[in-house]
């Protein structure tokens, strides 16, 4: 069967960032942060949150964000770089 790429497109090789998704997606516990669906679903208060802030203004899921982030990274000991 006549592969239906042009030879000059068959013949580029694959860039690192391809060669890098393709590794990534051998591996068994991976999360795939790559353009695209990922590969969990959003939990629901993000969804709701996303609602309401639409309904509100995006400004108030910026702050709701924001001050989550600093929350968890606050838990875990992290500097707060969310300014």
């Amino acid at each position: 069967m006549r592969n239906p790429l042009s030879r000059k497109i068959v013949e580029i090789q694959p860039s690192g960032i391809r060669k890098f998704f393709d590794v990534a997606n051998e591996m068994e516990d991976a999360i795939s942060l790559g353009v695209g669906e990922p590969d969990f679903d959003t939990p629901w208060r993000i969804r709701e949150e996303g609602m309401f802030s639409l309904e509100k203004g995006i400004n108030v899921l910026v702050g709701w964000v924001r001050s989550n982030f600093a929350a968890e990274s606050a838990a875990r000991g992290a500097p707060d770089n969310t300014q």
